[in-house]
């Protein structure tokens, strides 16, 4: 495949073809913005691509680029294609420690670092409480950052021929390499991995895959930004978690009150309601041990009392009627969540600045805190 020269090469031929009046007109500032989509195409992709966007439109569209990008993942058959969230990382109520941090990791990518000479950020392991937003981060930082979504699920590669697992792996990789900037979102990877490091009898396939996935991760070249996410990452092997493999671990726990009201108020836009009609300190005050999941589906169930009363607007009452109606996940699971706590309390970076964290009662607790 062309590399960044090479697509930028290709690109300011096919505009230098136009007549002059229109060459200006063609580009018009989205120069790196188309290179960057075109990153991972075939020459000859690249130019059709090209020609067609100024066919349709008159100019060059990274838009249009993107969209002959997603076919070609589409054909390889190895990685899945999300579609950009609206919002971006808007949409993501709280975890403002972990957003300053991609923010300022998303500078890497403009042509003054790579001019400066700035590696490109190789990703991060968000672990924490089920239903707090680690998957919608993760679909939240491609739109941020305006890059594809690939999402890479290690247990669809598997296969029950010798050898094809850890194939389809590399062919992956391959993929993700040739595409350039993107996002790649590894989700749950404690359970894709877990027969690596418990003995499963899976003829060493998890044990394959692992290996795989430590020499990408240590040795990859390439702009693509790995997010993964896991739930009890207890599981997963330490040599997975240190440095050089992701740029940073997270911890990602139940909403504090601040967070809370910038959830439901993140949801109440996503849903077309007016945030400024509603006491959102009471409703955080009412859902203290909500995961931002249980926050966010607040809002329809308030939407359907709403709509059934005259179809009125939603109101602080509506959703503090549907809290009620919740057997929170930190009740049904609450030992579970201690002690996710206690493990990772000082082993992961916290995702809030202002992390609450309840001091358990237990023994295994205070040997914890003593270790620092």
């Amino acid at each position: 495949m062309p590399d960044r020269e090479e697509i930028a090469a290709l690109l300011d031929a096919t505009v230098a073809s136009l007549p002059e009046e229109l060459q200006a007109k063609a580009v018009n500032g989205s120069r790196d913005a188309a290179i960057d989509a075109a990153v991972g195409l075939s020459g000859e992709e690249a130019q059709a691509t090209f020609a067609r966007s100024l066919v349709q439109l008159k100019k060059i569209d990274p838009a249009i680029i993107a969209a002959e990008k997603q076919r070609v993942v589409a054909r390889e058959g190895v990685l899945e294609w999300f579609d950009p969230i609206p919002g971006g990382l808007e949409a993501v109520g709280g975890l403002d420690n972990l957003k300053s941090w991609l923010s300022s990791r998303s500078a890497a990518y403009s042509p003054a670092a790579r001019e400066y000479g700035l590696p490109a950020p190789k990703g991060a392991l968000l672990v924490g409480v089920p239903g707090c937003g680690k998957s919608l981060t993760a679909k939240a930082i491609a739109t941020a950052w305006g890059v594809p979504l690939l999402r890479l699920d290690l247990g669809a590669l598997k296969s029950k021929y010798v050898g094809e697992s850890e194939g389809n792996l590399r062919k992956a990789f391959g993929v993700i390499e040739a595409i350039g900037r993107c996002v790649v979102w590894l989700d749950e990877i404690e359970k894709a991995l877990d027969g690596a490091t418990s003995g499963s009898s899976d003829g060493g396939v998890s044990a394959d895959a692992l290996g795989a996935i430590l020499g990408w991760m240590q040795d990859r070249r390439g702009e693509a930004f790995v997010i993964a996410t896991a739930n009890n990452a207890e599981k997963l092997p330490p040599e997975l978690l240190r440095k050089g493999r992701f740029d940073e671990v997270w911890w990602v726990d139940l909403p504090n009150r601040d967070e809370r009201q910038a959830i439901i108020g993140a949801s109440l836009k996503s849903h077309g309601r007016v945030a400024a009609k509603v006491a959102l300190a009471d409703v955080a005050d009412a859902t203290e041990t909500f995961t931002g999941a249980e926050l966010s589906a607040l809002v329809p169930d308030a939407m359907f009392a709403a709509f059934s009363d005259c179809a009125r607007e939603v109101t602080t009452d509506d959703l503090l009627l549907a809290a009620k109606t919740v057997v929170p996940l930190a009740r049904q699971a609450e030992e579970k969540i201690t002690r996710l706590r206690e493990f990772w309390l000082g082993r992961a970076r916290a995702a809030t600045s202002a992390l609450e964290v309840k001091p358990s009662k237990s023994k295994v607790a205070s040997q914890q805190l003593d270790l620092g």
